[in-house]
């Protein structure tokens, strides 16, 4: 189809069709069409009292611009990485009105004025929050201000009640890959060491609503090799090898209550190293570490959350939050220190992985929490065990013996849990008894623990975090009362401020003699320009100081390009100083597609190049290589079957949702994640346990013209099994291209077409029409006065069609 301009009969006619009931109304006014004629407007009257959402308070209390005597556009948003939904907005001056609703309590700070108009009430945006506005589409996307928001705080608590209904519940049988090749090359002198380190997954899982059974192994190695100039070359050596498989059946008695059996076998191979071509792999055996035999859940185990994480980002970063394994959210955030709050969580114990990408590339910190660190909610019991066997231990000894775990967390209030876990085994015994105290502001909790197999059995340890607008303190201690030496203090202090975040961290270690101190910060000097900088002290065991000075600079010259150069100088003990230099430039066209190119410089060393390219759609991927021979391969894919089809989505372990578009290709945004619909225009998005629902937007971005939308978000509840199925077919329209022409040729010009929505044509015959699958004989009224209807039979698949007249 060739590019067009429609006429200006046809958009009004065109926003009459599309527009009635749907999100594209105001859409045909970014075509160059002028708005229509607002009502007389109230005058602006600044609020008096809180506005219309619950905790959310004007920043600023002053008389703003007359904005309620300017037409409001109709805009789809998105705050912190969640879609809002749709809602009018004025647009003018620089400045950005939105309606309070689309605003959280916690993101009050973001309100810089309130008025009330006769269409309702408006707040100003903070100008300093980073708000990108696309006129073609109608998208407001405000990225998260953590220095506007309370401690820097993104509250991922969710209300599953307040959502809609699950749907339709299906069985879906899932086959999971997952893998990576990674290779490093060690230059020194006379040598060349090179390393391949691997690791693989394949995991069978079948589920409904009651039932869920899978089954997994896994493996993961290093292998080795050594070419030396005056030595004997060594051949391939292995490295610490390990083989895993597990496999479990589990069933819902109830909404409360589930029973099941699992089992988890493993082998090694001893960490000194063996040639590939010996035997000494120790024999498959049950686990050490996790109890094999019957399970149960009582209780809402999707009721945990984890009050309060914080993750600190030296530059703006695209943030992964897994939980278990299984994906929570992907949100766009500056650099700062981000405050996870809420954090579902699918068991007592486990780790919450953040998976940070930024110009530096990909990292991942993993946050181990047991059940001292977990809340439920209010007079909510949750509870978990485990009774069957683990491998033996202790030295001279082999074969299995009994174990038995349970694992205990109730909510006394919104603010008070306890919590308890104990471990029994012939080799070890192991109890924990805590407390904790969560609120906006404070998040503390104290525990007790004993453990036979350490050399000091009883622990206690207590944290706590107190967080205001403009600044957070944050204390963790471990003490053994037996032996004082091995006790743990780590102290952190962030002052935050609009436009920079400075933290000072402390640390005390007496029984290794290590203590430190750093000092970091990032300042944003633009909308555009990020510059940061950070230094450390430590000491260690021997006395000797090492230190660590660093500055980096992170520029968005486009919003799809990002730069960013950095140098860090480090000195470990009496070594000499060592100072490295860098610049990366990343390209993200789309969501699913980034280009990196990273080039590093040492005194006295060649540079070094890297390119990276990483996908993530329906499949995980990435590849890397740089000029040293360094490379790695990496993915991640899973093969669902659900109703008879069969669909590819990324490798989760937890339940999943059934979108039906009837839109093929159809771009949509699922809890953050772009995916697309396939041929059918159906999309599956597995997720992981512990999300209890997600969030559906139309991706207003990449959604052709073609495609009239009504609702612009759904949120769905979702099962504890199985995939649910959401019906959205009827919230798309896709309508076609058509030109209408007299017997002679000539284009009938503003012709009504006898069509729900009245559509028209424009001057020069173009019309945009409900896409018509069977053919359609349809009536056409030219505009010429006196001038005689025609009728066209219309088709998908064709554009011009000759309106013949009617007999």
């Amino acid at each position: 189809m060739v590019n067009r301009t429609p006429g200006r009969s046809f958009l009004i006619l065109t926003a009459a069709l599309l527009c009635a009931g749907s999100l594209c109304a105001a859409r045909a006014q970014t075509q160059g069409e002028p708005a229509p004629t607002a009502p007389p407007a109230a005058a602006p009257s600044v609020m008096p009292a809180a506005p219309t959402t619950p905790g959310l308070a004007p920043a600023v209390t002053a008389a703003g611009p007359d904005i309620c005597t300017q037409t409001p556009t109709f805009v789809d948003t998105t705050v912190n990485g969640e879609g809002r939904g749709g809602t009018l907005a004025f647009l003018a001056g620089g400045e950005i009105w939105v309606s309070p609703g689309v605003l959280r309590p916690t993101e009050a700070r973001y309100i810089a004025q309130t008025v009330t108009c006769e269409t309702g009430d408006f707040v100003r945006l903070q100008p300093s929050l980073s708000v990108v506005f696309d006129a073609n589409e109608l998208t407001l996307d405000i990225r998260p201000e953590l220095a506007l928001l309370p401690g820097g705080v993104l509250d991922l608590g969710t209300d599953a009640s307040q959502t809609a209904p699950v749907g339709a519940v299906l069985p879906v049988f899932s086959v999971g890959v997952r893998g990576d090749l990674r290779r490093s090359v060690l230059t020194t002198a006379g040598a060349i060491g090179n390393t391949l380190t691997h690791n693989a997954a394949l995991r069978l899982d079948y589920q409904n609503a009651r039932v869920q059974t899978y089954g997994q192994i896994s493996e993961g190695g290093v292998v080795s090799s050594l070419v030396a100039d005056q030595a004997p070359s060594r051949g391939l050596e292995a490295g610490p090898q390990r083989f895993g498989a597990e496999a479990a059946a589990l069933y819902d008695l109830s909404t409360v209550l589930s029973v099941g059996v699992v089992a988890y076998a493993d082998q090694g191979v001893p960490q000194t190293g063996t040639t590939l071509d010996t035997t000494t792999a120790s024999p498959w055996g049950v686990s050490t570490q996790r109890v094999s035999g019957l399970t149960f859940t009582a209780g809402s185990t999707r009721a945990y959350r984890l009050p309060q994480l914080v993750v600190p980002l030296p530059l703006d970063s695209d943030v992964s939050i897994v939980v278990n394994g299984s994906s929570l959210r992907r949100v766009r955030v500056p650099a700062g220190n981000l405050t996870l709050r809420n954090i579902p969580l699918s068991s007592p114990a486990g780790t919450v992985e953040v998976s940070i990408l930024d110009a530096t590339g990909t990292r991942t910190q993993r946050f181990g929490y047991t059940s001292a660190d977990v809340a439920v909610a209010a007079r909510s019991l949750a509870a978990q065990g485990q009774l069957g066997v683990q491998g033996r231990t202790a030295p001279g000894t082999s074969g299995l013996m009994p174990a038995a775990a349970l694992t205990g967390v109730y909510g006394i209030d919104e603010r008070w849990s306890v919590a308890g876990e104990v471990l029994a085994s012939s080799e070890q015994q192991r109890a924990q008894a805590s407390v904790r105290y969560t609120d906006p502001v404070l998040n503390t909790g104290l525990s007790v623990r004993y453990d036979s197999r350490l050399r000091s059995p009883v622990v206690l340890a207590g944290d706590a975090t107190y967080t205001r607008p403009d600044w957070r303190v944050g204390v963790v201690a471990a003490v053994a009362p037996a032996d004082l030496r091995t006790s743990l203090v780590r102290a952190q202090v962030s002052l935050i401020r609009p436009r920079f975040v400075t933290t000072l961290g402390l640390q005390a270690a007496p029984g290794t003699g290590d203590y430190g101190a750093g000092l970091s910060g990032t300042g944003r000097l633009t909308d555009r320009l990020n510059l940061g900088g950070e230094g450390a002290v430590t000491t260690n065991r021997a006395g000797e100081l090492g230190w660590r000075l660093g500055v980096s600079l992170n520029w968005t010259p486009w919003e799809k390009v990002t730069v960013l150069v950095g140098s860090a100088v480090t000195q470990a003990g009496q070594g000499a100083p060592e100072a490295v230099t860098a610049a990366q430039v990343s390209y993200q066209p789309t969501p699913a597609h980034t280009f990196s190119a990273l080039v590093t410089t040492q005194p006295d060393q060649p540079a070094v190049g890297t390119l990276r390219y990483d996908y993530n759609q329906n499949v995980l991927a990435s590849v890397s290589a740089s000029t040293t021979g360094d490379f790695s391969v990496a993915g991640a894919a899973t093969a669902a079957w659900v109703a008879g089809r069969v669909y590819l989505t990324q490798d989760q372990l937890g339940h999943g949702v059934l979108i039906r578009t009837g839109v093929p290709r159809l771009p949509l945004i699922v809890n953050g994640q772009h995916v697309m619909a396939d041929a059918r225009g159906d999309a599956l998005v597995m997720v992981g346990t512990a999300a209890r629902t997600v969030n559906l937007t139309p991706d207003f971005e990449r959604i052709p013209f073609t495609v009239s939308v009504v609702e612009d978000n759904r949120e769905v509840a979702l099962a504890a099994h199985g995939v649910v199925t959401v019906d959205w077919i009827s919230n798309f329209t896709q309508n076609m291209w058509v030109r209408l022409v007299r017997p002679d040729g000539a284009p009938i010009r503003y012709g009504r077409l006898d069509l729900p929505g009245n559509p028209a044509t424009d001057d020069d015959g173009w019309s945009l029409i409900p896409r018509q699958v069977a053919p359609v004989t349809v009536q056409v009224q030219p505009e010429e006065e006196g001038a005689a209807p025609c009728r066209v039979t219309v088709q998908a698949g064709q554009e011009t069609y000759r309106c013949e007249p009617l007999p």
